[in-house]
């Protein structure tokens, strides 16, 4: 997995502009947790500590493969981003993994209220559970780290929104 990630690694687009970046799984008809969690986790890392303008997705897992890294995701309560691609086209995205509902709640509100910042989220999204601005920046900003949704900034505000569209929730 470590030697993988170093080859996927050293073919990643240049930097610039914001690209989604599918490793596709499609000819891995088996992956083990270790390999798996070296590559996945791995690269969704570097992207967020050294290429902030890509967003990996995990794309045409075969069903072992994904739930091998079902158990590696619930064994450390993570979770990654996964999908189809056909043609170039990224089809059904899914979250995959442990996610918190308060991370449910995040990205439900982002699909309801796409490019929005932290205090736009506190006004629009009246709840129970008394979360304030602060609140909302953490958990944007964790979401972030994810690569799950992709910040930007406008002056000081920073907005956020989904990386996909039709994101749903898997197994």
């Amino acid at each position: 997995g470590t030697r993988d990630l170093a080859r996927v690694i050293e073919s990643l687009p240049g930097s610039g502009e914001t690209q989604i970046v599918a490793l596709n799984f499609r000819n891995v008809e088996v992956g083990t947790g270790s390999y798996l969690r070296e590559l996945a986790l791995g690269l969704r890392d570097y992207c967020y500590r050294m290429r902030p303008d890509l967003y990996p997705v995990f794309a045409n897992l075969a069903p072992v493969v994904e739930e091998e890294l079902q158990a590696v995701l619930r064994s450390i309560r993570d979770f990654l981003l996964v999908c189809t691609v056909d043609h170039a086209r990224v089809e059904s995205p899914k979250v995959i993994g442990v996610i918190e509902e308060k991370e449910k709640a995040t990205i439900d509100a982002l699909k309801r209220f796409p490019n929005s910042d932290a205090s736009s989220l506190l006004t629009r999204c009246k709840n129970s559970d008394q979360i304030t601005v602060n609140g909302w920046n953490n958990r944007l900003a964790g979401l972030a780290q994810k690569r799950i949704v992709r910040e930007t900034k406008s002056g000081r505000i920073k907005k956020y929104r989904l990386i996909l569209e039709g994101l749903s929730y898997g197994n």
